[in-house]
């Protein structure tokens, strides 16, 4: 009788656990995307498919070569990048840090190699992944291959609202054109 008296606090306390981990994953993506502050890169991405999560254009934010400040950085330690925007509006990746900035917003990145001059580093799947429907991921690979070979590369055709907020983001949307890149397809294959 006494194991029965257990196993029904047991039960109980499992299925909160099912329900708090999932919501407390949804609750912190929700509130990066309602608090977090809005930055536009210029990218440009690649169209490839993930078996298990589906299709997906890889955008390539440009993050560039850092110099080298400190010789004690280890493979894959986490650094961050701290954001400003320039004139036209458009983020910039402005500085490397081993701690997150106080002053500025800033991404989360992982150490990928480093030189005596130079320090490289990679952004996590959240930020370089925009999952699109099976149907409208060729579409916008298609469309974003065209843009491409448009002459103006230096106009921002493809850009991307990307939400941050303590070292964290979350795609908002990407554009083609200045248009959401669904609304953008639509419009085109339309024509």
């Amino acid at each position: 009788m006494n194991a029965n008296r257990l196993y029904l606090p047991a039960f109980i306390g499992l299925c909160i656990l099912y329900l708090a981990l999932p919501s407390s994953l949804i609750w912190r993506q929700e509130r990066i995307l309602r608090e977090g502050a809005v930055y536009r890169f210029r990218l440009e991405p690649v169209d490839p498919a993930d078996a298990f999560r589906g299709r997906y254009l890889d955008l390539n934010l440009n993050v560039p070569a850092f110099p080298m400040k400190d010789s004690t950085i280890e493979y894959g330690q986490k650094l961050f990048i701290a954001l400003e925007r320039d004139a036209a509006g458009l983020a910039q990746f402005a500085s490397l840090h081993k701690t997150p900035p106080t002053d500025k917003d800033y991404l989360s990145a992982y150490l990928s190699y480093f030189s005596e001059e130079e320090v490289f580093v990679y952004l996590s799947d959240e930020t370089t992944r925009y999952y699109l429907n099976e149907k409208l991921a060729p579409l916008a690979d298609k469309w974003y291959a065209e843009l491409l070979n448009q002459t103006e590369r230096d106009t921002a055709l493809v850009t991307l609202d990307l939400r941050v907020r303590k070292g964290k983001a979350l795609i908002e949307q990407v554009y083609f054109e200045g248009m959401p890149v669904e609304e953008y397809i639509r419009k085109k294959e339309a024509e």
